[in-house]
């Protein structure tokens, strides 16, 4: 009676160490993103925190990025729309957010809404005396044509010549515009900006634009299981500590927050009027506070 007691227990956990086993391997994802041929070092850091949430989400799950040439944001959304790819990465908005099911997971944990100016040095003393928006408002800022930082500034009210990205820097060096924006950890890199000594141009030194803004991950409405897997795996790795080693590894990133925190810069606060309270409420545990 003991032995088959025995026997019939050992084959019960033998089935479910099987279904287990079964489980887990069945619960394995493909996750598809695209990105614009030539961006991927661009988007490395992006790209990275993704797989690095599918690292610690439950199951075995994989990621397949795609570089497509000329790639545009109207393309990519067509993409997912049509699901060619199950995963797109966009800067915030709420146009964005209705349509798709976004993780609330803001990627730099904010940083992409902290802005640095590039100016010409001959400037410097009148912008080391502006104090607040409105002292702002008489210098006309360069910004990216379709950046959603664009039109955050513009509905701040502050003078904005959009152009496109590539164009930016010659359009400042000839005085089209007083001064234009980057994101702070993409500024105080020097891969990420051409050479401003030989444009005769340098940062400002004393101003920080700050808004609350950042890159999220879009999946389509339907895709609700990919989308609790991404939910699960950045909570998970911001809790047990994995996404913020993650985060301090990244030289620019390290760079920017001790910047911050040590620059001793005047901080100009605008608001994002387009940023849902869901997105504001959700995401504000993980903003950085300096």
């Amino acid at each position: 009676m003991n032995r088959f007691f025995r026997f019939v227990v050992l084959v019960v956990i033998g089935l479910f160490t099987a279904n287990g086993i079964n489980s887990r391997a069945a619960h394995a994802e493909t996750f598809r993103m695209a990105l614009p041929s030539g961006s991927e070092l661009y988007f490395e850091y992006q790209v990275g925190a993704l797989r690095l949430a599918l690292e610690h989400a439950p199951g075995e799950h994989s990621l397949e990025v795609i570089l497509i040439e000329g790639l545009t944001q109207g393309r990519l959304l067509d993409m997912i729309r049509q699901g060619y790819i199950n995963v797109t990465l966009g800067g915030y908005n709420s146009a964005l957010e209705r349509e798709f099911l976004q993780v609330d997971f803001p990627l730099t944990l904010g940083l992409q809404g902290y802005r640095i100016l590039v100016i010409h040095p001959s400037l410097q003393d009148k912008i080391s005396k502006v104090q607040t928006l409105d002292d702002l408002k008489p210098y006309c800022i360069g910004s990216g044509a379709n950046w959603q930082d664009t039109r955050i500034l513009k509905e701040a009210g502050l003078c904005v010549e959009e152009a496109p990205q590539k164009a930016l820097f010659d359009m400042l060096e000839k005085g089209r515009f007083e001064m234009l924006h980057r994101a702070v950890h993409e500024a105080l890199v020097g891969e990420n900006l051409p050479d401003l000594t030989e444009r005769g141009l340098v940062l400002e030194q004393d101003l920080l634009i700050r808004y609350p803004y950042d890159f999220f991950y879009y999946l389509a409405k339907q895709n609700t299981e990919l989308h609790h897997i991404l939910e699960q795996g950045f909570e998970t790795a911001f809790r047990n500590g994995a996404f913020i080693q993650y985060f301090q590894s990244n030289r620019a990133m390290r760079n920017a927050v001790e910047h911050i925190r040590h620059a001793n810069r005047r901080i100009i606060d605008i608001e994002n009027a387009d940023m849902s309270t869901r997105t504001a409420d959700r995401s504000s545990r993980y903003w950085l506070t300096n």
